[in-house]
């Protein structure tokens, strides 16, 4: 490397504010002004003059500095952040202080644990590991966990392993096999049906649809066969169509939010009735929880029915209005990443998060026949933690998008790669 070069490259890299990119922008540089010193040689030029021509070419350091500190910089989403955030401070008026503060700084210490190193690398060299631990944290539920309303539950090993499972197949799914083989399939099938079948044996229904949209969004999203996919979708719809016909009182409990006068209020509609008598006695802005929603049981199963009791319709319709903005725009930034892994990943953690909330919405309206949580609107700490994790994953794959390209894109040994530098280099001058 002529020592030119190395100079110059040294000035440019100084100015960068990102200092993550600095080695990267620096063996992107030198590639480039090599590609063009050699095309000055050609054109006849000397080896200094064609390095002088080369260096001109590119500009003065604070010229080059300045376009590279535009275009390689934090991708930091402000309508991600201020949404979240918005979320996060809603729940302060229905969980006490104390607690709040707590799931607060727990979902900041989690966020914070995201951006501390590169969320993408590590899910990619260990993502048979992430998996591992997810099924290992569904299993131990089997054993461990007690029973609650006939599933065996401990929210976070429930939580957490589903996230750890979304991950590591997520990163399989983007590190670049063929996933159109019989043979691929039918891995990740195999890998797919063992946290699914866990959670079935729970027995845990809420978990096995939400668990399943995701990793069927994933499998959209690696571009896997559709026809596959879709007939995939359809035995599962159906499967959980004879699920709920098995079990009356999910039947009873569905058709008593529009038949409340025919449902026992001691039976299975007794839950629907209290949440339509709730959304109906509630007032527009502030309140007073009923006694029958009083429950601390009432909060977690069925958040948004107990704010609005508590805070107001008004305020629950704005909180329902900034989960969707921040779910949308969750998928929208999962959409626009370009490598596999990232986009994978944060479009199953997107998924996820949005069948949760939609859980948590439909359910806190009496519309299904299991409850859930809203993003942040809940007194249960595991909610928040997994909510965070799954905001976290994503916002911090965006955040390192354009590291994460420079990486993927600064080996100056192929003709694409060159081709690609030539062109970003004079679209930027």
């Amino acid at each position: 490397m002529p020592e030119r070069f190395s100079e110059y490259t040294e000035k440019v890299c100084a100015l960068l504010r990102w200092k993550k990119v600095r080695p990267l922008v620096k063996e992107e540089l030198e590639a480039h002004l090599c590609e063009s010193s050699e095309e000055h040689a050609l054109a006849g030029m000397g080896s200094q003059e064609s390095e002088k021509a080369a260096i001109a070419a590119m500009g003065s350091p604070e010229e080059a500095g300045g376009r590279l500190n535009g275009l390689y910089k934090p991708r930091v989403d402000i309508i991600l952040l201020i949404g979240t955030a918005l979320l996060m401070a809603l729940g302060a008026l229905i969980v006490p202080l104390g607690e709040w503060a707590l799931c607060a700084l727990g979902v900041l210490a989690l966020d914070a644990a995201f951006l501390l190193f590169d969320v993408r690398a590590f899910i990619q060299k260990y993502w048979l590991y992430i998996y591992l631990a997810g099924v290992a944290a569904l299993v131990g539920i089997l054993f461990l966990a007690p029973v609650i309303n006939g599933a065996k539950r401990w929210p976070p090993a429930n939580f957490f392993g589903m996230f750890l499972c979304i991950c590591g197949i997520g990163a399989m799914l983007g590190d670049g096999r063929d996933v159109k083989r019989p043979l691929t399939i039918l891995h990740i099938l195999a890998l797919t049906a063992v946290p699914c079948l866990t959670i079935f044996v729970m027995p845990h229904f809420a978990m096995v649809v939400t668990l399943g949209l995701s990793m069927l969004a994933m499998y959209l999203r690696s571009r896997m066969p559709r026809a596959f996919v879709f007939t995939l979708l359809g035995f599962s719809l159906l499967f959980a169509a004879l699920t709920i016909g098995s079990r009356e009182y999910l039947i009873d409990r569905i058709t008593a939010w529009f038949y409340p006068w025919r449902s026992d209020p001691r039976g299975a509609g007794y839950l629907t009735n209290v949440l339509i008598d709730t959304w109906r006695n509630s007032q527009w802005i502030g309140g007073t929880v009923p006694d029958v929603a009083a429950a601390p049981w009432f909060l977690n199963a069925y958040p948004l029915a107990y704010f609005a009791a508590a805070a107001g319709k008004l305020p629950t319709y704005l909180a329902i209005a900034l989960n969707a903005l921040v779910v949308w725009r969750m998928l929208h930034i999962s959409r626009r990443l370009q490598d596999r892994i990232s986009s994978i990943v944060s479009f199953g953690a997107s998924v996820l998060m949005a069948v949760m909330s939609g859980e948590g919405v439909l359910g806190s309206f009496g519309w299904l026949a299991f409850d859930g949580a809203a993003m942040f609107i809940s007194a249960s700490g595991a909610h928040w933690l997994l909510q965070g994790a799954c905001v976290a994953i994503v916002f911090a794959l965006n955040l390192n998008r354009d590291y994460i390209r420079l990486s993927q894109g600064s080996r100056p040994d192929t003709e694409s790669v060159q081709r690609r530098l030539r062109i970003r280099f004079e679209w930027t001058k």
